[in-house]
């Protein structure tokens, strides 16, 4: 079906932005979520995407405190993950973008960077959509056409 988990994600996303380099040791030694251990093959990649401020992990819910590395990852966590990167502030989290976007959201200002920058087409976001290779990869060349990345 070709949709990415959250893990992999993180890799693709850091190897975009040349932020991870293999020789480094990003760990230190320690977890960085309770559910992400040295046995992950995406340990040093989410280790050092919660140094860079880019993974923050679930912050609400019984999910409070955890990555959840191979869950699939959506729209909206997706556009977090890749736009903390960039060297320019979100618009506000009042902002109005996609029609199925309300103002006020966590992602709102993600939704509006994407709308204004045509990352997804179409007047709706669909933030719960799990992402597909093909769409990362769309975003992604896109943010790299604009010169973003």
């Amino acid at each position: 079906n070709g949709i990415l988990q959250r893990d992999q994600v993180a890799k693709i996303v850091e190897e975009a932005f040349d932020l991870y380099d293999k020789q480094t040791e990003y760990c230190l030694g320690s977890n960085p979520f309770p559910d992400i251990t040295v046995a992950e093959w995406s340990y040093q990649y989410i280790c050092r995407g919660k140094s860079l401020g880019m993974i923050n992990g679930y912050s609400a819910g019984v999910d409070a405190g955890y990555y959840r590395p191979a869950r699939s990852v959506n729209r909206v966590e997706f556009l977090a993950l890749t736009l903390r990167n960039l060297d320019e502030n979100m618009p506000s989290t009042n902002s109005t973008s996609y029609t199925d976007v309300e103002k006020g959201l966590w992602y709102s200002g993600y939704a509006k960077f994407a709308k204004d920058n045509g990352l997804f087409s179409g007047s709706k976001l669909y933030p719960t959509n799990h992402m597909a290779r093909s769409e990362v990869a769309e975003v992604l060349y896109k943010l790299h056409n604009l010169g973003k990345i």
